[in-house]
């Protein structure tokens, strides 16, 4: 279709707990990403966070929620979307 190409976001690489203070400043600062990524259809942005395997990151953080994590070895994507 003619449809616009996603523009991609920051890429965070951090382990535990820099990689929950990553999540919380991007959950807190979402309405502040330029127009065509918060301001996206719902349910907007993806936020990918790179973290150990043993870090335990939160279901949900603000307006976040986690929707998938995937495990390579010692490394695991969370994947995170926002929900209303």
């Amino acid at each position: 279709g003619g449809g616009r190409e996603p523009r991609a976001g920051p890429r965070i690489a951090a382990e535990e707990p820099e990689a929950v203070v990553a999540l919380r400043a991007i959950a807190a600062n979402l309405d502040r990403w330029p127009e065509g990524w918060a301001g996206a259809p719902a349910p907007g942005p993806w936020v990918v966070i790179e973290h150990d395997r043993r870090a335990e990151l939160p279901e949900r953080v603000g307006t976040l929620a986690c929707t998938r994590a995937a495990r390579y070895g010692t490394t695991v994507l969370s994947f995170y979307r926002r929900v209303r």
